[in-house]
């Protein structure tokens, strides 16, 4: 296909192109005398070069050939050359450039090149009788036992019917997620289900036990952290009216503080007024003793201030635990509420199978 492909790029294009494009192929395949040693790539090369002029040879020396033009030819070839014809082109060569891989006898018989299907369901192989058993070997439609069951299934099958289909597969008990670890076929999983009600019906009620054991002990938890939320709360309103006393006490501070340094400046300013020349340097004593004192009680009164911002800091901490605590106490709140649906379903789920086990006793 691609021969013709590629030689009908250099001439006229039609459907009587076409057919001349063929007959020369076929003459060229069918063999000259003196032509016998030729390979078949030379015979193809030769073929497809025929219709070239010198300039279309000049000009793919130096560029490349277009490929999307002979893709697009090649797809219109294929519809134009039915499979038989492409057989026969196949058969003509082979006779004459491979004819040890062809039939020299002229007389009838059972030849091992004669074409034949591949005899399992569904595979369109076709190939040499010689090579039938080859194939077979590796067919993906021939049917082999399945090592499990023995139904036989195609060999591209065997997987999916293995994993999906085969009675034998192993399977798993309703009931493992409770604990039963019994391996079980999966033919035989009903009949398990049937001859082990009991024993799943006792490994339900353990997991219904150990679901009660973990709802008291979570239970206990969540009364416990209540306890200490409730406390945590009455220490926050104590925290709070401290808290409130200590601004007061700030505020009143500060306005004698305040109160202090208008009355210094003020005795400060009618000694100043009072003295006389001969008395300022005892008025300068007594205002480096009113200024000693006033630093003295600034420095006192913004220790107290200090200490206070830090019980205020304090408080502010303890609130933020209390925040946490609370998160806490409701997550545990979520959780509780979650085991006590769990147990809820667990105790329906085991009522039903104890009724289903009664009805098939009965």
């Amino acid at each position: 296909l691609e021969a013709l492909a590629m030689a009908s790029l250099h001439g006229d294009w039609s459907d009587y192109a076409v057919a001349q494009l063929k007959a020369q192929l076929l003459d060229r395949l069918a063999g000259k005398p003196g032509k016998e040693k030729d390979s078949l790539a030379d015979c193809l090369s030769s073929f497809m070069n025929a219709g070239k002029g010198i300039a279309t040879r000049v000009s793919e020396a130096f560029k490349s050939s277009d490929s999307a033009a002979l893709v697009a030819r090649l797809q219109v070839f294929e519809t134009k050359c039915p499979p038989s014809e492409l057989e026969a082109y196949s058969v003509l060569a082979i006779r004459r450039f491979e004819p040890d891989m062809a039939c020299g006898e002229k007389e009838e018989h059972e030849c091992k090149f004669q074409p034949v299907l591949c005899p399992h369901e569904g595979c369109q192989e076709r190939c040499s009788s010689k090579d039938l058993e080859v194939h077979d070997q590796n067919c993906p439609r021939k049917p082999m036992a399945c090592e499990k069951c023995g139904e036989m299934i195609p060999r591209c099958e065997h997987r999916v019917h293995a994993l999906a289909a085969c009675p034998k597969r192993e399977a798993t008990c309703t009931f493992s997620c409770i604990g039963c670890q019994v391996p079980v076929q999966h033919c035989d999983l009903e009949k398990h289900l049937d001859e082990s009600t009991q024993g799943h019906l006792m490994l339900l009620m353990r997991s219904v036990v150990e679901q009660q054991d973990l709802v008291r002990v979570l239970t206990a938890r969540v009364k416990d952290l209540e306890t200490s939320c409730a406390q945590a709360v009455a220490a926050r309103e104590a925290e709070k009216e401290a808290n409130a006393a200590l601004v007061t006490k700030l505020a009143g501070m500060e306005a004698k503080f305040a109160a202090l340094e208008q009355k210094s400046a003020q005795d400060l300013k009618k000694s100043c007024d009072a003295v006389s020349d001969g008395a300022k340097k005892k008025a300068e004593a007594v205002e480096k003793e009113a200024k000693r004192r006033l630093d003295d009680a600034e420095k006192a009164h913004k220790a107290d201030l200090g200490t206070v911002r830090a019980d205020i800091t304090s408080i502010k901490t303890s609130v933020s635990e209390l925040g946490k605590l609370r998160a806490d106490v409701d997550h545990l709140k979520g959780s509780l509420e979650q085991v006590r649906g769990t147990f809820a379903a667990a105790a329906e789920k085991s009522t039903a199978t104890a009724k289903a086990s009664a009805h098939a006793g009965a």
